[in-house]
């Protein structure tokens, strides 16, 4: 995992789920001495909007199949504060490989908007989708309207491949939403068609959405919009500027 992978705790098979071990990361994230930690369950770091029933069964999941098990969960530290995560469970068999008597559950904080925020005019060019496919346009921002010169009514409850050209890269579109999908924000660029035909360069970001406890939508924000004609410029004056003296 990549941020915070010394965040972990070590918890057994077996509901409780007793924690067994914890790294100093993880109880330092939450606010915990590590000794209060040891011996607890993972109840601890569970709060109103915790689904600790999901969280519970991925473990024993984890446990019983043999597989790694991901779960986007909303945990709380010892302050009351939500702390959006993603658990990665994986099962430890004894050395025999027989079933697993422990779990390592490792953790990596998510990148989130709150859904109110995702669905707010401001000054952004931005579209939010639902979070599964085929992922149909939800809510559009007049500037993005402006952007591509199209009606919120030609837009709601379809989905962005709307505005795709031949030129634009599905595959990667697609890693963004799976990487989005996980719980971390996701940039890049791609190709995209206006109505008219314009192709347009953009710049996008992907951020998930939580609505109460669980990535219910995408934002996806839109900047840049530069056409075909002022694309070829820059590249020319780059190359231009790379093979000079």
């Amino acid at each position: 995992m990549e941020a915070h992978s010394a965040s972990w705790v070590l918890v057994g098979a077996v509901q409780p789920h007793k924690i067994t071990v914890v790294s100093p990361a993880w109880a330092e994230i939450f606010g915990h001495a590590e000794g209060d930690v040891l011996g607890r369950t993972l109840r601890l770091f569970s709060g109103p909007l915790t689904n600790i029933n999901a969280l519970n069964q991925a473990v024993a999941d984890a446990a019983r199949g043999g597989d790694v098990v991901t779960v986007v969960v909303l945990l709380y530290n010892k302050q009351g504060e939500g702390v959006l995560v993603r658990l990665e469970i994986v099962p430890a068999s004894d050395d025999d490989g027989g079933a697993a008597q422990q779990c390592l559950v490792k953790m990596e904080h998510c990148d989130f908007v709150p859904l109110k925020i995702a669905v707010a005019e401001d000054a952004r060019a931005k579209v939010t989708l639902l979070a599964t496919s085929p992922y149909s346009i939800t809510n559009v921002s007049s500037q993005f309207a402006a952007l591509y010169g199209m009606e919120d009514k030609h837009l709601l409850g379809r989905t962005l491949r709307l505005i795709f050209s031949p030129r634009t890269n599905g595959q990667r579109w697609s890693e963004m939403l799976q990487g989005a999908a996980r719980g971390k924000r996701q940039d890049g660029s791609l190709w995209t068609c206006t109505p008219d035909m314009r192709q347009l360069l953009v710049c996008i970001s992907v951020f998930p959405v939580l609505d109460v406890d669980a990535i219910t939508h995408f934002m996806v924000v839109f900047s840049g919009g530069l056409e075909t004609s002022t694309v070829a410029g820059i590249n020319k004056q780059w190359k231009a500027e790379k093979h000079s003296p």
